[in-house]
């Protein structure tokens, strides 16, 4: 990992007697990957980066204000991730692994104080969680260790990483086998793993429960422990997205499981590829609040582009936001 913020030379010397202290440790301990977490240590200057300019492979809102945007880098086994804030502009940036994620299938989760980020690395798929006041590195996760290698890091097509309430799901695996990894909401411990016979189509967290679509079925997996519990015998079909007007804000866990579903987002917002329009509507009383022509050169948006009334609209090197209600952008990265 690089970090870009490693090098005054009150840093080095921090940073020198950190190394010094742990290689002092592996003489005692052996290596610094102790079970499957990595202890990152560094120094952060904690000021304002310039802003990248290079390729947005995805958006992860993080409030209204901030967001987080990864970026293609100068070598394609590399990602640069970045803060980006509607008021001061990009806070930071830090070069990671590769991406494993995408506009579509995101690999990015936010918590209240970090951002978890799944990369390809050496052929399996890693968790790097960053701290979102300065992007230092708190500690990586090891989600396929003893796999085969391979060259998507075990990504699944459709489903990857899952936000909950009191912990993430990360999802990995492929055709014919496929795993669940529980992780903390701070990146830094394994909570439990639940191994799945099939590929893993749609993962969402609804109430207590992480609800999963294997083989055409509804899989219920208890979020505290990972033991599985009673499922629908019902068949359910994960289709690819047709060419017409899909939604932003539509719940899928009031899909999978209706009983646990969270209360409807206040405003529907739909974008129709076609017509290129971003439209929005008050559910309260159904009442349309207009459209948005959509930018030719953004990128289409996608339902985890979207969080408390704003969505992020992702250039092709810079991003923005659009209110969601009275449809004005309100702030771009330049």
């Amino acid at each position: 990992m690089n970090l870009a913020w490693v090098g005054s030379p009150r840093c080095s010397r921090i940073f020198a007697a950190t190394a010094v202290s742990v290689m002092a440790a592996m003489m005692v301990r052996g290596p610094w990957h102790f079970g499957q977490t990595r202890i990152w240590a560094g120094c952060s200057k904690r000021r304002v980066a310039e802003p990248v300019h290079s390729l947005i492979q995805d958006v992860m809102p993080i409030d209204r204000a901030r967001a987080i945007a990864v970026h293609a880098a100068t070598s394609p086994d590399k990602s640069v991730v970045e803060r980006i804030d509607l008021a001061g502009g990009p806070r930071w940036h830090v070069e990671l692994p590769r991406y494993a994620g995408s506009r579509q299938v995101t690999g990015l989760v936010t918590t209240p104080d970090v951002v978890q980020v799944r990369v390809v690395s050496a052929g399996q798929a890693e968790l790097v969680a960053l701290d979102l006041r300065d992007g230092r590195p708190v500690a990586s996760l090891q989600l396929t260790q003893g796999w085969p290698e391979s060259e998507s890091g075990h990504s699944l097509p459709r489903a990857m990483s899952v936000a909950g309430r009191d912990r993430a799901y990360q999802l990995v695996g492929g055709e014919k086998r496929s795993a669940v990894v529980a992780v903390s909401l701070r990146g830094d411990r394994e909570l439990w793993r639940h191994p799945i016979a099939g590929r893993i189509d749609l993962g969402v967290e609804a109430g207590d429960e992480l609800a999963l679509v294997v083989g055409g079925k509804i899989l219920r997996l208890d979020g505290t422990t990972g033991t599985t519990r009673a499922s629908p015998a019902d068949a359910v079909e994960v289709a690819a997205r047709s060419r017409g007007p899909y939604s932003l804000t539509s719940d899928l866990a009031a899909l999978v499981a209706p009983a646990a579903a969270p209360p409807p987002q206040p405003v529907e917002v739909v974008f129709d590829p076609g017509a290129r329009t971003l439209t929005s509507f008050d559910r309260a009383n159904g009442r349309r609040l207009g459209s948005f022509d959509w930018p030719v050169t953004a990128a289409p948006p996608e339902p985890h582009h979207y969080k408390d009334g704003v969505v992020w609209i992702a250039f092709p090197n810079t991003a923005a936001a659009l209110d969601a209600r009275s449809l004005e952008i309100k702030a771009a990265t330049q």
